[in-house]
């Protein structure tokens, strides 16, 4: 059984979240309440008049944007290299259960429902291979 570099797998989790949080950001971003004003002078003097409406800030949005991209790239390229040390686990079950807690972010409880096992059952493994 090879030896699996734990600190690859847990960066997919962190990078997940870092990457759902960005986007939340995104689609839920606050406009910001702006007021002007200019003066009209259709009437030959200048009267001032207000002009009052939302704006998003763009810029911080895109900047959002390209963060997410660069965070996609690192967790694929993560989810790379750890479906590549999952995948050289000779036990299949195990394997099954590496797969759905690291790169699915199943529970341990989703887990034992999914391969009809116990939930003890994964906890011991995958207890056992973060020893190896």
């Amino acid at each position: 059984m090879t030896n699996i570099k734990f600190e690859n797998v847990a960066k997919i989790r962190k990078l997940k979240k870092e990457i759902m949080g960005l986007r939340y950001s995104i689609d839920n971003a606050k406009p910001e309440l702006q007021a002007d004003f200019y003066k009209d002078y259709r009437t030959g003097k200048g009267i001032p008049k207000s002009v009052v409406g939302f704006v998003f800030d763009e810029r911080e949005i895109h900047a959002r944007e390209q963060k997410i991209k660069v965070r996609l790239k690192q967790l694929e390229s993560v989810i790379k290299n750890a479906e590549e040390e999952i995948d050289s686990v000779e036990d299949p079950e195990l394997r099954s259960i590496l797969r759905l807690y690291y790169i699915e972010g199943e529970t341990q409880e989703n887990i034992g429902k999914i391969l009809h096992i116990e939930r003890s059952s994964v906890s011991k493994k995958l207890k056992k291979i973060q020893k190896l």
